[in-house]
């Protein structure tokens, strides 16, 4: 029997490999890879499902954990893991969609502060005949950027 299985999951070929399917007898990958359902073992196996996502399902389970994206959602990942009949602990599933985007508004919000504060830096010194006041707006800037980092 063939050392990789080919998969085409809702268009999008994949090479896994049988040792990989066999850590998980029970799945629906492994099963339909097996010799009971697989009369030709270097045929293609369809499945119509989301074939990008199909990736994490891989990832699940060469790990037994997975960091869902942010472009997905842990329920639908969840729902992709039942259907393919793989058996999973919700605690090993998780979901850093929320954290990453109260981490990406924190940056742009520490971005906004700076931009400001720089452009409030370069309009009094550009007034002023301070011989090196670049070096005085990198400087607040600088401490500026690090307070922001210190906040988040």
């Amino acid at each position: 029997m063939a050392e990789v299985v080919k998969f085409d999951i809702g268009g999008q070929l994949y090479k896994v490999s049988r040792s990989l399917l066999e850590k998980h007898p029970n799945s629906m990958l492994a099963k339909s890879a097996s010799e009971q359902w697989q009369e030709d073992p270097k045929a293609e196996i369809f499945i119509e499902r989301d074939g990008l996502r199909f990736r994490y399902i891989l990832d699940y389970l060469r790990d037994d954990k997975l960091t869902v994206p942010i472009t997905e959602t842990k329920e639908i990942i969840i729902s992709d893991l039942e259907y393919y009949g793989i058996d999973f602990k919700d605690e090993s599933i998780n979901n850093v969609a929320i954290l990453e985007a109260n981490l990406l508004k924190s940056a742009r919000l520490c971005m906004s502060r700076f931009e400001a504060t720089v452009k409030d830096l370069e309009e009094v010194y550009s007034q002023s005949k301070i011989q090196h006041c670049s070096i005085e707006v990198e400087y607040r800037s600088a401490m500026l950027a690090l307070q922001c980092i210190k906040e988040y």
